[in-house]
């Protein structure tokens, strides 16, 4: 199966029904740390669930609630949308994964959906210690529409407020995180994009210790159809940005 942000909400990435409690753990990101790749890599165990955005309500929750008929059904709820993510993405050995950017956690933070329907829930940190690239590479993909190295995308064009926007965004999602994680007495696995593309095995390895599970592999950049995305003009808008700051 070709996991991908757009394909795993697919029927063919639900597995058989589990009905028991499972583990459960998210990874917590902004935009632009390389989250799907690590999604990929840990998926790929069989046995550290289906990490997805299973509630970004302007893709993966819709299209799951639609693909379950859940949409246009009066009696259909949150509680019956994630009863039946749960059972479906959970792996045999019990453990179920879900992504969140911290846009798409505001909207269950009021109703505490987490310590309702996640109990015991485990958190994964992953930021970058390089936020000039995560803000250029942020904007280069709002423009192209290209979030991933198997996405199509367009010519993207700089512009400053812009720029500006797209580094307010992530530093904004990052000490979201961080508030959130001190308000809920929440102690994450912090891990970095760059060290999970230096030393992949030793940080995914990690995670799967972190959740309980044994991992009988060796995790490498290889095994998955994402790839870094680098553009030639990525070097360029980080020296306008850096410009642009100058004082």
């Amino acid at each position: 199966m070709h996991f991908d942000n757009n394909s795993v909400y697919e029927e063919a990435f639900d597995l058989p029904a589990y009905f028991g409690e499972p583990t459960f753990y998210f990874i917590c990101c902004a935009p632009r740390v390389g989250s799907w790749l690590l999604c990929d890599l840990l998926f790929r165990t069989g046995a550290m669930g289906v990490p997805a955005e299973y509630f970004n309500s302007v893709k993966g929750m819709r299209r799951m609630a639609e693909r379950f008929g859940l949409l246009g059904d009066d009696t259909a709820s949150l509680d019956d949308y994630i009863d039946i993510v749960r059972r479906h993405r959970t792996t045999a050995n019990g453990v179920f994964a879900a992504k969140f950017q911290f846009w798409a956690m505001r909207p269950h933070i009021k109703n505490r959906t987490i310590s309702k329907h996640f109990p015991n829930a485990k958190f994964v940190y992953l930021t970058r210690r390089d936020l000039l690239a995560q803000g250029v590479s942020y904007e280069i993909a709002r423009q192209t529409n290209r979030w991933t190295s198997v996405d199509a995308g367009t010519i993207p064009q700089y512009d400053e407020t812009r720029m500006r926007e797209a580094l307010d965004f992530v530093v904004k999602e990052r000490d979201s995180w961080d508030e959130y994680f001190a308000v809920n007495d929440i102690s994450p696995l912090r891990t970095d994009y760059e060290a999970l593309i230096e030393e992949t095995d030793a940080v995914c390895r990690g995670i799967c210790q972190f959740i309980g599970v044994e991992a009988d592999c060796t995790f490498s950049l290889d095994q998955s159809h994402f790839k870094k995305q680098r553009y030639a003009i990525t070097e360029e808008w980080i020296q306008k940005v850096k410009a642009m700051g100058r004082y």
